[in-house]
């Protein structure tokens, strides 16, 4: 699911073909051989769509700063890392300087997760990139979420007065898409607060959908709530 693992899991698997080894397999259990067939699967998809990602000028490098100008503009000189998380890049000293109170609090809280041992891996183009494929997958998924929607209806009636969240499950294996009432959010710890601002960005244009994502990872962001447009309703219909 990030950029990072798809590519370093192609070239493993390449590895593995080009010594002969895949060949052993076959001598495998049929749990092994399912669940290595069931991997193999899920490369060649997730790098296919990396691929597809990146041609289309999707994976440009892009300034933290979100009201920078050129922020998502193909660059010949490199982003400037935040010397601090080493997580932020900035395409130069003003954004950085633009964005430092807002992000002087989050500097902190990733310095201190990585005090403690965690690996801060998620950046902000992994986190568009995983959007992208989220929308992707789900797109995939669009006739039987149709029908699950309808499912979910019949058997809580009263969710649909508010509109329903496409949670997109990372964490198990393989990856699930099920229907979720946005009102599970509402008293959110964490999502509570934008809820509001959701469900209003919804319901202005059927296009919109409000999607949650939950990765496997143990550390900030392990999962996010927020809406996204897709060219054709998925369950706004």
């Amino acid at each position: 699911m990030q950029r990072c693992v798809i590519s370093e899991a192609g070239r493993a698997m390449g590895r593995i073909t080009k010594a002969g080894l895949e060949a052993n397999v076959s001598l495998a259990d049929d749990s092994f051989r399912r669940t290595w067939t069931l991997l193999t699967d899920q490369i060649a998809l997730r790098s296919k769509y990396r691929s597809d990602f990146i041609a289309a000028g999707c994976d440009n490098d892009s300034c933290s700063n979100p009201m920078c100008p050129q922020r998502l503009t193909n660059r010949t000189k490199p982003l400037q890392m935040c010397s601090g998380c080493e997580n932020y890049f900035y395409c130069s000293r003003d954004c950085q300087k633009s964005m430092w109170p807002n992000h002087k609090p989050i500097c902190k809280i990733l310095q201190e997760e990585t005090k403690k041992g965690f690996l801060l891996h998620f950046t902000e183009r992994d986190m568009h990139f995983m959007g992208e494929m989220a929308s992707h997958d789900i797109h995939n998924k669009t006739t039987q979420l149709r029908e699950d929607k309808k499912r979910f209806l019949r058997a809580h009636p009263g969710a649909a007065a508010y509109p329903l969240v496409l949670a997109v499950d990372y964490s198990s294996v393989p990856m699930t898409v099920t229907i979720r009432s946005s009102l599970d959010f509402k008293d959110h710890p964490e999502h509570g607060q934008r809820w509001p601002d959701l469900i209003r960005r919804v319901k202005q244009d059927p296009r919109n959908e409000m999607v949650y994502i939950e990765t496997p990872l143990k550390t900030d962001p392990k999962n996010w709530l927020y809406t996204t447009t897709f060219q054709l309703p998925i369950l706004g219909i």
